[in-house]
């Protein structure tokens, strides 16, 4: 990896956390109704617009863009891919990602505990347990999409642990699972066509969003870190790769985010069919861009940022919508009425988790380093 790859990785990690926290910062409005095409983005009203443009599409870029990053900085610095760097690479992910994995849902099944405490009295501790989501709390108790499918008709359900942003960790260990099988297909000395053949394989399977079935394998992470090994064994520069087409690049992510706008993203059956299109044409673009001296200074609150704010934002949520609309929900007639209002408390909303994460990590780093060094995997 050299030194354009490592400031480029360093200045967009603290940006995607920020995508992560728009993603959950989305605001619904009752009465807007998905499956009426006049209600898909451009014919919605101002508010709804905007917070689509950001929560249902720019971001969704950031996670794969993550498993892009995870795969190329797993095989960097592999050597002869021997049994030591086989060890020290499974070693350090374990130190890095497992053990936050399981202290962080941990730490949220506290807290939920500590919300529910009425229902734990009431019901018991095992009946409590039981209504989370059992032992599924650490692999996906959590589903939604539950309309959606692939282009051959089966579900294409997501899932998640009790700490729903967790799924990309979870699919994450799937990947790594599989590294030894990437190493066989990417590394220098595989034929070429052994390597062009499983790329295609990984595209086929992300463009037609093909159901992989299983909680947690995924075939958007496998493609994005299947990417990623490639780039990094072939030693090629994630930047001077990109930067080649970024015309292209650009031309295919501005027009496509516009028509996904258009249609909701993937909420909507065409967004759907045209998503993977664009989040390959949004990941490849973000390499294009110049790193940031101040978003490369952030980059230590990225792992924090990203755990964290699933924490606060149903009370923030909560508090803000109280605030607007006097309720859980804000409808399009108050929507169009105050659509300022409304957007302004969505990106309140965003600014505010960031922060309070933030303010958590720094108060943590200065009072017990130790603890914030193995709740973000350092």
């Amino acid at each position: 990896m050299n030194d354009a790859d490592s400031k480029a990785i360093s200045s967009i990690r603290f940006p995607l956390a920020v995508m992560v926290v728009a993603i959950h910062s989305y605001f619904a409005v009752n009465g807007w109704a998905l499956s009426d095409v006049k209600n898909y983005g451009l014919g919605c009203n101002s508010a709804q617009f905007f917070i689509i443009s950001i929560s249902h599409v720019i971001a969704q870029i950031a996670v794969p863009t993550f498993f892009l990053i995870s795969g190329f900085l797993f095989f960097s610095h592999f050597g002869d891919g021997g049994s030591r760097v086989w060890k020290r690479k499974i070693s350090n992910r374990i130190k890095t990602l497992l053990v936050p994995y399981l202290l962080w849902i941990l730490l949220y099944i506290g807290y939920s505990a500590l919300s529910g405490y009425k229902t734990i009295l009431q019901d018991g501790l095992v009946e409590w347990l039981r209504s989370v989501g059992g032992m599924d709390v650490l692999w996906c108790c959590k589903t939604w999409n539950l309309d959606r499918v692939d282009l051959w008709g089966r579900p294409l359900i997501s899932s998640a642990p009790v700490l729903v942003p967790f799924w990309f960790l979870r699919d994450l260990f799937i990947c790594i699972l599989f590294s030894p099988l990437f190493y066989f297909c990417f590394k220098d000395s595989s034929p070429r066509i052994l390597k062009i053949g499983a790329l295609v394989v990984l595209s086929v399977l992300f463009f037609t969003q093909t159901s992989l079935v299983v909680p947690g394998f995924s075939s958007l992470a496998l493609f994005f870190f299947g990417v990623g090994s490639a780039l990094s064994l072939g030693e090629k520069s994630l930047v001077e790769v990109f930067a080649r087409y970024r015309i292209v690049e650009w031309v295919l992510f501005l027009g496509l985010f516009v028509v996904e706008v258009a249609l909701d993203g993937h909420h909507s059956p065409v967004g759907n069919i045209i998503y993977p299109f664009f989040i390959a044409a949004g990941v490849a673009s973000v390499w294009t861009l110049k790193p940031n001296k101040w978003c490369i200074k952030l980059e230590r609150f990225t792992f924090f940022i990203f755990s964290f704010h699933a924490f606060i934002l149903p009370f923030l949520k909560a508090m803000l919508m109280q605030f607007i609309a006097k309720g859980t929900s804000i409808d399009v007639e108050y929507a169009e009425t105050h659509s300022l209002l409304v957007i302004g408390i969505y990106c309140l909303e965003i600014i505010l988790a960031v922060l309070i994460s933030m303010s958590l990590y720094w108060v943590l780093q200065k009072t017990l380093p130790r603890v914030c060094k193995v709740l973000c995997g350092r």
